[in-house]
């Protein structure tokens, strides 16, 4: 069985120098916790309050940093409520995402208790999955950002969770995957049921957009659905209280390029995953194939710069000329596939800023979607 075959890149080896990184993230236990690791917290009701560990910030460098935290919506479910508590600071409302007061802890220090960091969802009696990313954030006196650590997390009060075979939980949503267009890709899936009872799970498959040439399929269950298959078995399958169906018995996602490796948009297929009896408790995950590793110079009747600077440091800028569209945005994407940001393109032509200032150091994904049709694909170095 293949694992994911997720986008690989490599930090060029030309000589960039890497400021050391002057903070660690730990949870009140005192364990670690990695940058950029992706959380989450989950109930099965639409009336629970969620909250997110607790966490706390570590100064590891010789000085005294300043330190803020500001909150990234990314996902979120439509008229939920997310706040936070982070040093000492209590911010709540639609403008509330970054704590206006600067916290300075000493070196070698760790926040104490009362200045934790720590997210708390309301879902209002909506089920759903929203995802967020915390970012920990040291200033320097004019508030320019020095440094950043942070976290991606996820409020989910669905009884379904997705994870892969890493036993990583896929509440990002969407994955962006490459392959050689002359193999069949398998991608895996293992079907949690957080609830305290037996639920039947069904599969819908929604293909947003494909290339001509190219079939995706699936089987569940022990059961093969082909391409013209939009939908599992009506009787679902059932898997028990705190049980997850893997294996055979699994989901097993299916794309399969017949060696179209020209293709000039990314097709893109969209699976629901959710309880028989109650289609609204459900999670979603969304594929994004692209077997040629297509960039934007390859695109007809579309015109998108290389993104500069590279590397960047606080932010990139693309400039482009788009056909007509109703919405478009830049989609960033981590080095394990998972959406991360995104950022909306207001005009057909001109040029947009991506800040990655509360970026860690690395290469990132990013592309561009067009009224809901993902198109190329390029990297960036942020250092």
């Amino acid at each position: 069985m293949n694992k994911f075959t997720l986008l690989v890149a490599f930090v060029f080896s030309i000589g960039f120098s890497f400021a050391q990184v002057k903070m660690e993230i730990y949870n009140s236990s005192g364990e670690q916790i990695s940058n950029a690791a992706y959380l989450y917290t989950y109930g099965t009701q639409a009336s629970k309050t969620l909250k997110t560990d607790t966490l706390l910030i570590k100064n590891i460098s010789d000085d005294m940093i300043k330190l803020k935290v500001r909150k990234i919506e990314t996902n979120i479910v439509p008229t939920t409520i997310n706040e936070f508590y982070a040093l000492e600071q209590f911010m709540q409302g639609a403008n509330a995402n970054i704590t206006p007061n600067i916290y300075e802890l000493e070196s070698g220090a760790t926040l104490p208790m009362d200045a934790m960091i720590l997210g708390i969802y309301h879902p209002q009696q909506v089920m759903g999955t929203s995802t967020l990313i915390y970012s920990f954030i040291s200033v320097d006196g004019d508030g320019k950002v020095l440094d950043s650590v942070y976290v991606n997390y996820a409020f989910n009060n669905t009884s379904v969770t997705l994870f892969n075979e890493d036993n990583q939980a896929l509440y990002s949503r969407e994955l962006l995957i490459t392959c050689d267009p002359s193999n069949l890709n398998q991608i895996p899936i293992k079907i949690h049921n957080h609830a305290m009872i037996p639920v039947s799970f069904r599969v819908g498959k929604e293909v947003i957009q494909s290339e001509d040439g190219h079939e995706v399929y699936f089987s569940y269950g022990g059961v093969d659905y082909g391409v013209d298959d939009f939908s599992s078995d009506g009787n679902g399958e059932t898997i028990a209280a705190n049980d997850t169906l893997k294996g055979e018995n699994g989901f097993m996602a299916y794309f399969n390029p017949n060696g179209v490796d020209n293709n000039q948009i990314l097709t893109t297929v969209k699976y629901k995953f959710f309880n028989r009896s109650a289609g609204n408790d459900a999670n979603y995950l969304t594929l994004i194939y692209n077997p040629s590793g297509v960039g934007f110079s390859e695109l007809e009747g579309v015109s998108i710069s290389d993104a500069y600077p590279n590397p960047a440091v606080d932010h990139f800028n693309l400039d482009y000329s788009l056909p007509h569209f109703t919405q478009a945005w830049v989609k960033i994407y981590h080095l394990n596939g998972s959406l991360i940001n995104q950022f909306p393109i207001e005009t057909e032509k001109g040029s947009i800023k991506i800040p990655t200032q509360d970026w860690i150091t690395g290469v990132y994904f990013y592309s561009i979607e067009l009224d809901g049709k993902t198109i190329g694909v390029e990297k960036i170095l942020v250092q």
